[in-house]
């Protein structure tokens, strides 16, 4: 994934309610789905790919050193969330990673 030229993450504007989901300003998302080759008419069509879209920007964002967003964090835990139950009903497991400080630890 890319970073779109000219825009920030925090240009999605985006928000986060329970009851109400997520809402974000669809012309930031549709830049980064341009700038990636994806077309934003089908992505903003499909509300689980672009949860997943503003995770994945979200990501390059924390990895450019940027500020942590509420609202993003609630977006990732989302598509985590999606995958698992995705890869449970295709009947695939799924392994904890166990980090080398995990396995030294002591118990």
């Amino acid at each position: 994934m890319l970073l779109p030229n000219g825009l920030a993450f925090a240009d999605l504007d985006l928000e986060y309610a329970p009851t109400a989901g997520f809402r974000y300003l669809p012309a930031p998302l549709g830049g980064f789905a341009l700038r990636n080759g994806l077309d934003p008419e089908a992505l903003i069509a499909d509300e689980n790919h672009a949860c997943e879209l503003i995770a994945d920007w979200y990501v390059l964002h924390r990895q450019a050193g940027g500020d942590a967003d509420p609202a993003a964090e609630a977006a990732l835990s989302h598509v985590q969330v999606e995958q698992i139950r995705t890869a449970t009903s295709l009947g695939r497991r799924l392994v904890p990673h166990v980090s080398a400080a995990d396995s030294t630890s002591d118990s």
